[in-house]
């Protein structure tokens, strides 16, 4: 298993954040990763995402998944690829810290070929995961809720 991680402090309540996250129709408007999203979050719900690759080329591609975790107010986490030769388990924990929120992002990476993600891959691929935090918060500083 390889795993990616990162995390900010958002000045928005954890419900607030929490509804940002789980509205899968208006993700594009804050993520710059994902530029749709077909599908709802919940629990066991499929979903279809279309997004950019993470290392900075513009190339597309889709990805499907299913919602695996789906804790009101505290986590959303989903698993696609292919189960034992590569999948990713992608995920957004929210931690309460009363008027500001703690989000850890990351994706944890299975299956026999993870030796293809190196820790330099992992490296470039992380500014990207960044960049959905610092859009977020920026979007609920906007209040677009």
């Amino acid at each position: 298993m390889k795993e990616l991680i990162t995390e900010i402090i958002i000045p928005a309540k954890v419900e607030d954040v929490w509804a940002v996250l789980i509205d899968a129709a208006n993700v594009p408007e804050w993520n710059p990763q994902i530029f749709k999203i077909t599908g709802r979050f919940g629990l066991n719900e499929k979903i279809t995402g279309h997004v950019y690759a993470p290392n900075g080329s513009g190339k597309r591609f889709a990805f499907k998944g299913k919602v695996t975790d789906f804790e009101k107010g505290k986590k959303l986490a989903w698993k696609g690829g292919v189960p034992g030769v590569l999948y990713g388990y992608h995920y957004w924990e929210l931690i309460d810290l009363g008027t500001e929120t703690k989000v850890i992002h990351g994706e944890q990476f299975y299956g026999v070929f993870t030796f293809l993600i190196s820790e330099a891959r992992l490296n470039m691929m992380k500014p990207f995961y960044e960049d959905a935090n610092t859009a977020l918060r920026e979007y609920l500083l906007k209040g677009k809720l």
